[in-house]
């Protein structure tokens, strides 16, 4: 749950999340093309785990900025899909 969801690079993409089972937050971003089938979006650099992010879409990237787990994170990093490429940058 309170994970956030956001269109970007013609997909829909979820962001982060948390766990009320298991008491922990994520540091996970999917996405989908069709709905059905969805990706894991995997890079050497991810944020880390946390729920209720803030994603933006600005200058061919999506940014994801913030979030919710303790202490509160005030970070901003970049997931950007350039033809054949996946990275995400801090």
């Amino acid at each position: 749950m309170w994970f956030v969801a956001k269109a970007y690079a013609g997909k829909l993409w979820i962001l982060g999340g948390f766990s009320n089972r298991k008491s922990v937050n994520f540091a996970e971003a999917w996405y989908t093309a069709d709905g059905k089938s969805w990706q894991e979006y995997k890079s050497d650099s991810m944020f880390s785990p946390r729920h209720e992010v803030t994603p933006y879409v600005f200058q061919g990237s999506l940014w994801v900025v913030g979030g919710n787990m303790w202490p509160l994170m005030n970070d901003v990093w970049r997931l950007s899909q350039p033809a054949g490429q996946e990275s995400a940058k801090p």
